[in-house]
């Protein structure tokens, strides 16, 4: 199964980049600051947030109601939602279709290839997972993987969930320093 990774926020330059930022890669912990992140950017940027439909396998739905009713608890933070975490584990995934599919596949081999039809949801998501997501289809028909989104999206978040049950438990964020924030742009 491919191995989620943290990844630096800084844009890489390329010509050939999608429209959504390439991120370098970092070996840290990564989905708690992710799931941070996530909830963040949809607090202060909410204007940026687009509602999209998703199929989702049910038992990986399942996995993250129950996360998500832990991390409120442990966390502190009863705003925090499913989207919030499918945003995580969509800016988290491999950008290239050919380790999109390597995903996909680690998925239904660990199913043995039974894999419900998956259960049709609506979640916002930030901009860098609405851009991956919304070509996400025709990248995967282009490269003869067409209809398989759901296990690509489904493998993203069981990826996610299983990093942040390495992390153990979603604890309040830490406030950011001065010398931590952002640039303003």
């Amino acid at each position: 199964m491919a191995t989620p990774v943290r990844r630096d926020p800084a844009p890489v330059d390329d010509e050939a980049s999608p429209p959504r930022r390439r991120m370098r890669v970092s070996g840290k912990p990564w989905a708690h600051t992710a799931v941070h992140e996530s909830f963040a950017s949809a607090k202060i940027r909410s204007e940026g947030w687009t509602s999209y439909g998703f199929r989702l396998d049910p038992e990986v739905l399942a996995e993250l109601k129950e996360r998500l009713k832990t991390d409120r608890r442990t966390s502190g933070n009863p705003m925090l939602s499913q989207g919030h975490y499918l945003d995580a584990a969509l800016r988290h995934i491999p950008e290239d279709v050919p380790s999109q599919i390597a995903m996909a596949q680690a998925f239904l081999d660990d199913r043995m290839g039974v894999v419900d039809a998956g259960k049709q949801s609506t979640f916002r998501v930030g901009p860098e997972a609405y851009a991956l997501v919304s070509s996400l289809n025709q990248g995967l028909q282009e490269a003869d993987y067409g209809r398989r989104g759901l296990y690509v999206v489904s493998a993203a978040l069981e990826l996610l969930m299983q990093a942040m049950d390495a992390e153990g438990e979603l604890r309040r964020p830490e406030r950011r320093t001065k010398a931590q924030r952002p640039a303003a742009s």
